[in-house]
């Protein structure tokens, strides 16, 4: 969603510049924010990866408690 508006802004700022205004030197630093915000972006998915990861592992194990437990009253 931030790219798009990245991108819509972009977009904005170049249609709506008139040749004399000289915006060129904004473009690295718009660069720039546009790289941080894929890194952000990039972090985040890797991140909720890493808890969908865990909370797999997580039901895994209570799910292997809830055996073990049914499988110990089985017994008796």
């Amino acid at each position: 969603m931030k790219c798009s508006v990245i991108i819509f802004v972009l977009s904005a700022v170049v249609l709506v510049a008139q040749p004399g205004e000289g915006f060129l030197h904004l473009l690295p630093g718009i660069i720039k924010d546009v790289g941080h915000g894929i890194n952000g972006l990039k972090q985040a998915v890797e991140q909720a990866d890493q808890q969908m990861d865990q909370q797999d592992k997580d039901q895994l194990q209570i799910q292997k408690r809830s055996f073990q437990q049914h499988k110990a009253l089985q017994r008796h």
